[in-house]
């Protein structure tokens, strides 16, 4: 599990499943060799890079700007494994492929969430495959996680014999940002 190379429902609990390994064996060893994959996956979600990344900046008020997260990829073309009833979506809207960029990046951040094409991710009431907006949703989920594992590296960040790239107090001042951010949110 600490080698895939994919954003996945299991990479966004790894923190949890790695937690859970430690708490019932206190091997110090199997954590600090976790650390660097947990902070590679930490930093994935953490990225602004692609169309604004997995991260985006909110003003939450005029003192107080925090990053949460959301669902994004930039394929800019149909999925492999799905190409054809991508192509078709795209068609029923009259859109040529190449005009379909930001579609095709929708329906890709959808699949990427696990819950692929649930009403949650259409913009407004709409409930059609076509008016997908994946990436324009900061999800509650994720974000929760995402605090979650803040708080865990945090935590595992401050213990003896623990290598990491951020200070501890890094980790433990995302999540009380996030944190409060969700809350000013809702």
């Amino acid at each position: 599990c600490l080698a895939h190379n994919h954003p996945s429902q299991a990479a966004r609990l790894l923190s949890e499943m790695v937690g859970a390994v430690f708490a019932a064996t206190q091997n110090l060893t199997f954590l600090t060799h976790a650390l660097p994959r947990l902070e590679t996956e930490y930093g994935f979600f953490m990225s602004h890079t692609t169309h604004g990344g997995h991260a985006v900046e909110f003003a939450v008020n005029a003192s107080f700007t925090a990053t949460l997260n959301r669902f994004v990829t930039a394929l800019g073309r149909p999925r492999p494994e799905s190409f054809r009833e991508d192509v078709q979506t795209a068609a029923s809207l009259g859109l040529a492929v190449s005009a379909a960029t930001q579609l095709f990046d929708d329906l890709g951040a959808g699949a990427e969430t696990g819950w692929d094409f649930s009403s949650r991710w259409f913009c407004g009431n709409q409930t059609q495959l076509t008016q997908i907006c994946t990436s324009r949703r900061i999800p509650v989920d994720l974000n929760a996680i995402i605090v979650r594992v803040e708080r865990n590296l945090a935590d595992w960040c401050s213990l003896p014999g623990a290598t990491c790239q951020r200070p501890a107090a890094a980790y433990a001042e995302a999540a009380d940002s996030r944190s409060s951010a969700r809350e000013a949110l809702r």
